[in-house]
């Protein structure tokens, strides 16, 4: 455990102990830490640590600079020793706690309003998502070279966006339906072929009494999916395409037009027990799948719409090089 020292991969990789932030050193020496974060505790080898950094073409000094990188970190971890960033065999592991990484705190969320959700309980379900969310702080591993880091970053990118839907889903089935359709305007611009996305966007615009925009916005994907893609919208959207048309009542209960956002007084306190960890977390995510299949797990994107059976899907993020 690292008791008061802090790690950060959503965002810069950045570590701090207390309140002092600590210097991680150049890109390549925080590609080093963030593979050993990354790998939650366990042993990543001398060679998986130059992978991460240079990849199929590391340089002849790959080895001595990884171990230079070793040194500094522990340095400015440690005063040097070994506490935290521990030798084990031909590689090194980082003794990191689940409550010092903002992923894994990010995960801890996830399953906690996984079983709020389960349980019905659908506003603290959302309130758990946002304080996930909150934890971003940018992109991921930013300036971090390397296809590992890029991998990363893909599947990162992914799962905020996945817990992004994921929540608004619940502000829709909580009602509040105005201030979601506003959101999604923004995301379905950012990301204009995520069918997810549009999916959720006509709901929100047609719970909000904008059956006409709703309509438009779906025959305006149709024709983008044709002209981009050739294909036609999935089930998903086809079946929301039907509610709209015939006025249907897409969740069971009935809201006013706008129920008010939860606040900070309400956000819940930070879930105990131990995270699953990026590796094996029943994310509500499909991470991207990265530019090389054999480095990685690449998961299969599940949606769900009103009138059909929710799955949460389950994903694995890319492997951390060992």
């Amino acid at each position: 455990m690292t008791g008061e020292i802090r790690f950060a991969v959503l965002g810069p990789v950045r570590a701090w102990r207390g309140d002092s932030e600590l210097r991680t050193g150049a890109p390549q020496q925080q590609a080093v830490l963030a593979a050993l974060v990354l790998r939650e505790g366990a042993q990543v080898s001398t060679s998986g640590l130059i992978d991460a950094v240079w990849g199929a073409a590391p340089p002849r000094s790959a080895a001595a600079t990884v171990r230079t990188y070793i040194y500094r970190l522990r340095q400015v971890l440690d005063g040097g020793g070994e506490h935290l960033i521990a030798s084990i065999g031909d590689g090194y592991a980082l003794r990191v706690g689940t409550d010092d990484v903002d992923l894994a705190r990010c995960h801890a969320w996830l399953a906690r309003s996984q079983a709020a959700r389960e349980e019905g309980g659908k506003a603290l379900a959302a309130l758990c998502l946002r304080e996930a969310l909150a934890l971003w702080s940018g992109t991921p591993l930013a300036g971090v070279p390397g296809q590992f880091a890029a991998s990363w970053r893909a599947a990162l990118a992914d799962l905020r966006l996945s817990l992004t839907e994921e929540l608004l889903s619940l502000e829709l089935e909580l009602g509040r339906h105005v201030r979601a359709a506003a959101e999604l305007s923004a995301l379905v611009a950012e990301n204009p072929l995520r069918e997810r996305l549009r999916e959720l966007h006509v709901l929100a615009l047609y719970c909000s009494g904008r059956q006409a925009a709703a309509v438009a916005a779906l025959e305006d994907f149709r024709h983008l999916l044709r002209d981009e893609l050739g294909v036609d919208p999935g089930p998903g959207l086809r079946r929301v395409h039907r509610l709209v048309l015939t006025g249907q009542q897409p969740y069971a209960e009935t809201f006013p037009a706008e129920l008010p956002a939860p606040t900070s007084e309400t956000a819940p306190a930070w879930p105990s027990g131990a995270c699953p960890g990026p590796g094996r977390c029943a994310a509500a995510a499909a991470a991207a799948v990265p530019p090389n299949p054999d480095r990685t797990n690449a998961p299969t994107p599940q949606s769900t719409s009103p009138g059909s059976s929710r799955k949460t899907p389950s994903t694995r993020a890319p492997a951390a090089p060992v």
